[in-house]
């Protein structure tokens, strides 16, 4: 079976340093036989061979932003590809319309993952935003042959514009992102981390809405023995380095450029706690990649975040964007190291049990399934 999956968020990712969703599910699907091909936005028109049997089209896109836009040439690179199955994401993408309305012209069977759980946040796109999910959304709801939803949030987000059967389709991890080159440099060595600190994380980009600056000031009411490293680049990265200066804490924050995948390793073996400050996380890929390292978690209840973390067990939930609360909180976690030391022993498994996507990717083949079975009604 051949399933054409395409992006239909028209942004730049770059794959060295984005531990791609759609890349992780179609390498697993390979695995069980099928040929997958994914559609990109890219800045000129290529392909790119990922492994046997799934490949990557690159295609130009014309785009205000991520949701309005459109790809150049995309009706003809399906006709080309002609695909037994259509995948698409989310209902607020000009794209995912455009993609499913080709699909109902060649009479092809298409299915939509939804990840986005609220509306945007910008209110001069915010009443936008509605109306287009509340006409043309409600329109690929009613008539898509399957619907998959990331996390709980996103099922209930969906059922406020249509109610019908969402498949849970969790994402995975891809672990062999970690393995293309070996990586041993020494963190601490490097930056001249103390043996005895307490190494909080953050990786990501800085921008308003992760609140770095809240980790920054609850590092600064915690013990010396805290540092925190902060991987990533970011609109906010200068004026994050100004408050690291005005609360004098310059020896305790170390700011590391954003990162490719195989050098990642190196910084989860030094952390003893992940932080994550934001108020809105469709998964949280960073999540997985700190439990899959032993690291444990402190997220803030996204709709990933509380998806991906039971409380107290296989990780640390906090409903406050307080930096006092945040600092309680941490010490809280060091102070009771028997719960600590439990949730750093398990994660890992916990990970490689149920969240590789050798695993998530079979609530996807179930979604195919349903959706090619033409005697299924999944409304």
């Amino acid at each position: 079976m051949h399933i054409v999956i395409v992006q239909t968020a028209l942004s730049y990712l770059d794959n060295r340093t984005y531990n791609r969703q759609e890349i992780g599910l179609a390498k697993a699907l390979s695995n069980h036989g099928y040929k997958v091909s994914l559609i990109f936005a890219g800045k000129k028109e290529r392909i790119e061979n990922v492994c046997n049997n799934v490949d990557i089209y690159y295609l130009r896109c014309y785009k205000f932003n991520q949701q309005i836009g459109v790809y150049r040439n995309l009706w003809q690179t399906l006709d080309l590809l002609h695909p037994d199955l259509l995948q698409i994401h989310e209902i607020g993408m000009f794209m995912s319309y455009s993609a499913f309305k080709w699909s109902q012209s060649r009479n092809i069977k298409c299915v939509l993952i939804q990840g986005p759980y609220e509306l945007t946040r910008k209110n001069i796109f915010r009443q936008f935003e509605f109306l287009f999910d509340k006409v043309f959304g409600t329109y690929i709801l009613k008539h898509i042959a399957g619907v998959g939803c990331k996390t709980r949030a996103a099922t209930s987000f969906l059922k406020k514009f249509y109610n019908r059967n969402y498949l849970p389709t969790p994402v995975g991890l891809d672990e062999s992102r970690f393995f293309m080159k070996e990586n041993n440099v020494d963190i601490k060595a490097r930056y001249g981390i103390k043996a005895n600190s307490k190494v909080l994380l953050y990786i990501g980009v800085i921008e308003g809405r992760r609140h770095v600056d809240v980790l920054i000031k609850a590092l600064s009411k915690l013990p010396n023995t805290f540092v925190l490293l902060i991987v990533g680049n970011g609109n906010e990265k200068r004026s994050i380095m100004d408050l690291v200066k005005s609360l004098h804490i310059e020896d305790r924050v170390y700011f590391i450029p954003k990162q490719p995948q195989e050098n990642l390793p190196s910084i989860y073996s030094v952390a003893d706690l992940f932080l994550l400050a934001s108020d809105y996380e469709i998964y949280g890929m960073v999540i997985l990649e700190s439990m899959y390292y032993n690291v444990p978690v402190l997220s803030t209840m996204t709709g990933g975040a509380k998806s991906l973390i039971k409380d107290n067990e296989t990780g640390y939930l906090i409903g406050s964007l307080n930096s006092d609360d945040w600092a309680s909180k941490m010490k809280n976690i060091f102070e009771n190291m028997e719960l600590y030391c439990k949730i750093k022993s398990t994660v890992h498994d916990y990970v490689v049990n149920n969240l590789l996507w050798n695993k998530t990717c079979m609530n996807y083949i179930t979604l195919y399934n349903k959706a090619l079975d033409e005697d299924n009604k999944l409304d």
